[in-house]
């Protein structure tokens, strides 16, 4: 929701974005920073918790990047089952991984995908592409000041972390050239609630 306020004429610009409604089942979050690094997460929601989850990132300078067909053949191995069909979703570009991680809804922990190409430990880039998911709106706020070269109100931020619902004055905090009934479209896809 924060990247459609501060970029909202162009979504293909923005570098996060998520959509609540991919599927009857499944949300997709995914980033892009236009330079090749990328992630995709699907999960099936149930009022803000997770059933199930996947996540696969590709860091383009990751050594693991260098061949997608041994990473994709240790993916495929190591996928449960119930998870195998992401394999085949364009969605997601399994041929660009150099990290998988997966959580069912009985798991008790996060499962990382082992994908090294040799006999070493590799580089994977999954903390340089995550960082997001640490749930601090300080961290997203330092993030986009740059990104945007802008001043981001980081109480606007905090509010839109607990998802707060959209309204004028929120908008107009994070960027006073947008009006929220243009944003509505946004909080449609991403299943934000807007103020009434």
């Amino acid at each position: 929701m924060l990247d459609a306020i501060l970029s909202p004429d162009d979504w293909e610009q923005r570098y996060f974005s998520y959509n609540a409604h991919w599927t009857a089942q499944q949300a997709l979050a995914s980033m892009r920073n236009g330079s090749d690094d990328e992630y995709c997460a699907s999960f099936s929601p149930h009022d803000f918790s997770v059933q199930s989850a996947i996540i696969k990132g590709f860091a383009h300078e990751s050594p693991a990047a260098r061949d997608p067909r041994v990473v994709q053949r240790q993916l495929r191995g190591q996928l449960p089952l119930g998870f195998q069909a992401f394999l085949s979703e364009p969605a997601f570009n399994f041929g660009d991984t150099t990290f998988c991680i997966w959580r069912g809804s009985n798991d008790l922990a996060w499962t990382r995908a082992d994908l090294n190409t040799n006999t070493e430990p590799l580089e994977d880039g999954i903390e340089r592409l995550l960082w997001i998911f640490d749930g601090l709106p300080q961290t997203y706020a330092n993030w986009a000041e740059e990104h945007f070269e802008l001043d981001v109100a980081l109480n606007a931020v905090s509010a839109i972390y607990a998802l707060e619902p959209l309204s004028k004055s929120l908008v107009n905090q994070l960027n006073p050239l947008v009006k929220l009934r243009t944003l509505k479209a946004d909080c449609t896809e991403i299943g934000y609630p807007i103020a009434t």
